[in-house]
């Protein structure tokens, strides 16, 4: 029994040495505590210890909701309250440090980062995982000179039931690029008609809602191109014959390409 027990500490511990920093942060349940300081440079933020509190509260659905709820009734700032949501998912092993710290200066006061923020500090990976790429997107955008208009925002497109949201608004030189963004590893047709119809046609509804609609240049992003010829053929079509231009790749890589949209529309 304790040449077994002996055994998988020593597996257990092989497999921390061997991965890397952040992902042994989240095997090993939070961070060191230097690396939960402030992002903010001014104001009140939550002490550390009270970071790594909030953090291990999340345990399963619904434990996000009470810690938000808890934040809410230290009432702080805004910015406070971005700082206090990035330090505990830096915690949870969600974001990395320099990652965080990018994202806080590219994006402390946009409309819709504080919550989105929020919505990447729960237990599932898939909804934590769109709106993290969401973020990096919009990061990866005010890097390279596009003003961030928005992160989720809500809007009526007279289509849907109930309000939806457009994923990203960046805009430069009164250029508006309308994003909604996917992180999918495949894409199959279920998903292209269940889900990305339905996500482009708001996306025509959107542009027409706008002031100058020709000033507005809808994108849809999707970080892996349909594996099936057939789905990604379709799909180029449903976005063509709607005006929306298909972008693919990492954050980094669809700014390239949408840099190369703004040179086209401008």
């Amino acid at each position: 029994m304790k040449i077994t027990q002996l055994f998988l500490s020593s597996l257990i511990l092989f497999f921390i040495a061997t991965i890397q920093p952040n992902e042994a942060q989240a095997f090993l349940g939070g961070v060191t505590k230097g690396a939960l300081g402030p992002l903010s440079k001014k104001g009140m933020v939550l002490a550390e210890d009270e970071i790594i509190k909030l953090a291990r509260m999340i345990k399963g659905p619904g434990d996000v909701t009470k810690v938000k709820k808890i934040i809410g009734e230290k009432k702080l700032s805004s910015e406070a309250i971005e700082d206090t949501y990035a330090r505990i998912a830096i915690q949870r092993g969600n974001l990395r440090r320099e990652e965080a710290e990018t994202m806080f200066k590219n994006l402390s006061g946009v409309e819709g980062f504080s919550s989105t923020v929020s919505k990447i500090l729960g237990v599932g990976s898939g909804m934590n995982r769109g709106h993290l790429n969401e973020l990096r997107i919009a990061s990866a955008a005010a890097d390279r000179g596009f003003k961030v208009e928005g992160i989720g925002i809500k809007y009526s497109d007279g289509i849907k039931k109930s309000p939806t949201d457009l994923d990203i608004l960046i805009s430069k030189n009164g250029k508006k690029f309308p994003i909604e963004a996917k992180d999918y590893d495949d894409i199959n047709l279920a998903s292209l008609s269940n889900t990305m119809r339905p996500d482009m046609d708001s996306l025509v509804a959107y542009r027409k809602m706008a002031f100058s609609p020709n000033a507005v240049h809808p994108v849809f992003t999707v970080t892996h191109q349909p594996s099936d010829p057939s789905v990604l053929k379709l799909m180029q079509s449903e976005a063509s014959k709607r005006g929306i231009e298909l972008v693919y790749g990492s954050p980094e890589e669809q700014l390239i390409q949408l840099e190369q949209l703004f040179k086209i529309a401008n």
